[in-house]
């Protein structure tokens, strides 16, 4: 992890301290999933390709290692 230093105002500490109290979460914990949950709205993650073969091909049992290597290179 990295440290970051982020300022306030009075009434947001206070809320955020009532919030992390509430949740049974240190505030750090809750500042981090909360910067995690926007940023995640923001920029989703890229996910991998899992589920993108159709499996409807004739013969596609016999061409496991070349639809295989789309996604991971050459053998």
């Amino acid at each position: 992890m990295v440290k970051t230093t982020v300022y306030l105002s009075e009434d947001t500490k206070m809320r955020l301290a009532e919030a992390a109290r509430r949740t049974g979460q240190s505030e750090a914990q809750f500042v981090r999933s909360a910067i995690e949950k926007r940023t995640e709205e923001v920029i989703a993650r890229k996910r991998g390709k899992w589920g993108t073969i159709s499996f409807d091909r004739p013969g596609l049992a016999h061409e496991v290692d070349s639809v295989l290597v789309d996604g991971f290179g050459d053998l």
